[in-house]
């Protein structure tokens, strides 16, 4: 193995050991947020929806069914409803747009480190496939998180506001999780690189002590 590659390997090492716990921590405290609302979850979207997609759920029983009948005719109602689900929208798009923002950059940057180590002669193979699973993850979550903002948005015209609700929020859920997997093999595909940089840190050792 050249010096240039010995050294280049050593790098790579100290990078993939600052890389694996950030992906981690950051993409791990983002998310649980977005659970929340406000990105790519729901929680937020729970609380302020689940009143106005079902009256009767917000604690104002009677009132609030009088409120909505006597402003029907005028389509208030409706109106509210959309207005108080545009915001919920614009902060889970925030939110949402930031964590998958955070863990395309991470797999770019995993991408970069797994084409050194290969490029030194590292078996990267394995770190190549949870990258992979990675940019799947993350696809199916983007995929998942547009049909849960067109279904919030329909709420308001569906014949049933509380059952389209608890649909778009299955949706929600599942975009999370997806995120949440694009994390773990972001995660795994760390992992399987330092092992291979430690093996051939190792074979170089042992190549320059002979």
């Amino acid at each position: 193995m050249k010096k240039k590659s010995i050294g280049t390997i050593a790098i790579v090492a100290a990078l993939v050991a600052m890389l694996a716990v950030p992906v981690l921590a950051q993409a791990g405290r983002q998310t649980p947020r977005a659970s929340k609302g406000r990105g790519a979850a729901t929680s937020v979207t729970t609380t302020r929806a689940r009143t106005l997609a079902n009256p009767s759920a917000s604690g104002n029983g009677s009132a609030s069914a009088s409120a909505t009948a006597s402003a029907k005719g005028k389509g208030q109602p409706v109106s509210k409803l959309q207005k108080r689900i545009s915001n919920v929208l614009a902060a889970r798009k925030h939110r949402f747009d930031a964590v998958s923002a955070n863990l395309n950059k991470r797999i770019d940057r995993m991408a970069s480190l797994v084409a050194t180590v290969g490029a030194a002669g590292g078996d990267v193979a394995g770190a190549n496939a949870e990258l992979d699973a990675a940019r799947q993850h993350l696809a199916a979550a983007l995929a998942l998180e547009t049909e849960a903002r067109t279904m919030l948005q329909q709420i308001p015209s569906a014949s049933n506001r509380h059952a389209a609700f608890v649909a778009a929020r299955a949706k929600g859920r599942a975009a999370v999780i997806e995120l949440k997997l694009t994390r773990n093999s972001i995660r795994s595909s760390a992992l399987s690189l330092r092992i291979v940089v430690a093996g051939l840190r190792s074979q170089t050792a042992s190549e320059t002590a002979d």
